[in-house]
């Protein structure tokens, strides 16, 4: 069955010799002459219609049925002093691809199917979003396509050789099944072995019930005998998902996250990359970042990392933010290599403390630690002089003085929310100390909110910060 849904793909095109106006914004470069003339619009109108009934103007389409009013795109050249002097415009070529989808029919199992997707040739970029899609259409005829979303689709290879997109630098690939093979031969290896145990174990309760005792014996020892186990693959050879995809060279934002990913592999080549987000997969380690000497960020939140350890030393210098949200990670050691770091995210981890991981840090502007389990003084951040965020919510901190927080002269913003600091005299100082630059302050959910009223909780904050604009949720 073929389908077109032109509309499921929206292509941009830019075109600085011909850029395009909206209505509203024809005020500031149009002649009043012209914009007083109603009737010069409508010739315009009657114009572009009477060469087809319907003309697509970038990726924008007009029928006849469209009053004057509705057209939102108009092609103006400024070499004239009069913008709609020079209207004859070419039109942008189309070319239609077809992908290969998957239809989900009521009571029905899911079946492959094609789709035609219209897409403009002179498009620099292509948004193919929840098509479920299984592979990725031809690009040959778009020679200059740049970024690609290919989001919320069924892709389990990428490859821009047979895609010919070899120039693509933002690739979005969000929300695929890369590496989605791999867990489904996995979990066939276990149920497979599941099955030969099981069998094995029928077959010699039949033989001890009709054999003879010595018969009975033989099978009696074999049964006890352990099974033999399937040959296990090295983690260095053990596939990912990543090792059969074909990337551009010419790669600098790369979002592979929402996948099925277990390793981090064969991206040593995209010496131009960035931006690497790998979030919400299955990856165990920081590894093989060789040959990412420009990476600048690196998001590899709700993983199933346990430790930082040296991973990071090919990207330590030119590493910028660092996000390991929602892992497993007990140790901070491994992140002092990165002196360049600007924002750090370890939230909802298993830190306990911070230790002398970030003394060498300096340049961090934003560091988020809540959702750990840090007591006492979180020791280790008086070195942390440009720090302008600071989020320590939701641990079992008790007091502030000694942590650094007082040498912090540019710290905007103090999260301190759902700890189980008791007495004022523990952050107190700290506030004081802080005054001129604080502006945002969390601290609901800790005993020292309930030891008095609203009005005199804040009133006390105030006290200690005179320039304090927001406390918890409330602007001041």
């Amino acid at each position: 069955m073929m389908m077109n849904n032109a509309a499921a793909a929206t292509a941009h095109s830019f075109n600085e010799a011909t850029p395009c106006y909206s209505h509203e914004r024809h005020a500031g470069c149009c002649p009043d002459a012209v914009l007083r003339s109603a009737s010069v619009l409508t010739q315009i109108h009657s114009s572009i219609l009477s060469s087809s009934d319907s003309i697509p103007l970038g990726s924008t389409q007009l029928s006849s049925s469209h009053p004057t009013h509705l057209i939102h795109r108009i092609h103006c050249s400024h070499s004239h002093n009069y913008p709609f002097t020079n209207m004859a415009q070419p039109r942008p070529k189309e070319v239609s691809v077809r992908v290969e989808v998957i239809r989900l029919g009521r009571g029905d199992d899911p079946k492959l199917d094609e789709e035609e997707v219209t897409l403009d040739t002179t498009a620099t970029s292509v948004d193919l979003t929840n098509l479920r899609a299984t592979r990725l259409p031809d690009f040959s005829a778009l020679g200059q396509l740049q970024v690609l979303t290919f989001r919320q689709n069924c892709l389990r290879v990428f490859n821009a050789v047979e895609s010919h997109c070899p120039h693509v630098t933002q690739l979005d690939l969000f929300e695929n099944m890369i590496g989605k093979e791999i867990e489904e031969e996995k979990k066939e290896g276990e149920e497979d072995g599941a099955a030969a145990t099981m069998e094995t174990g029928e077959g010699t309760s039949a033989q001890k019930s009709n054999d003879d005792a010595a018969a009975s014996t033989a099978s009696s020892s074999s049964s006890t005998a352990p099974p033999v186990p399937a040959p296990a693959v090295p983690a260095a050879s053990a596939p990912s998902g990543l090792s059969q995809c074909v990337w551009p060279n010419s790669l600098v934002v790369l979002d592979l996250s929402h996948n099925h990913i277990h390793r981090i592999e064969n991206i040593n080549h995209l010496v131009h990359l960035r931006e690497l987000f790998l979030v919400s997969n299955r990856i165990k380690h920081i590894e093989n970042l060789e040959g990412l000497a420009r990476l600048r960020a690196l998001e590899l939140g709700s993983n199933a990392l346990r430790s930082i350890g040296d991973g990071l030393q090919p990207v330590a210098r030119s590493l910028e933010e660092l996000w390991l949200g929602r892992n497993k990670i007990t140790s901070l050691a491994g992140v002092e290599m990165c002196t360049n770091l600007r924002k750090l995210s370890m939230q909802s981890n298993r830190l306990t403390e911070v230790g002398n991981s970030l003394e060498k840090c300096t340049k961090l502007e934003e560091l988020y630690l809540s959702h750990n389990g840090l007591s006492g003084a979180p020791l280790g951040l008086h070195t942390l002089a440009n720090l302008h965020t600071l989020d320590l919510a939701s641990n079992r901190l008790t007091t502030l003085l000694g942590c650094g927080i007082e040498s912090m002269t540019k710290l905007q913003e103090l999260w301190l929310n759902h700890n189980a600091i008791e007495d004022w005299s523990q952050i107190e100082p700290i506030f004081i100390a802080r005054a001129s630059s604080l502006r945002t302050i969390y601290l609901e959910g800790n005993p020292v909110q309930k030891q008095q009223s609203a009005a005199e909780y804040v009133a006390r904050v105030k006290k200690c910060v005179p320039k304090l604009e927001q406390l918890d949720a409330d602007y001041l």
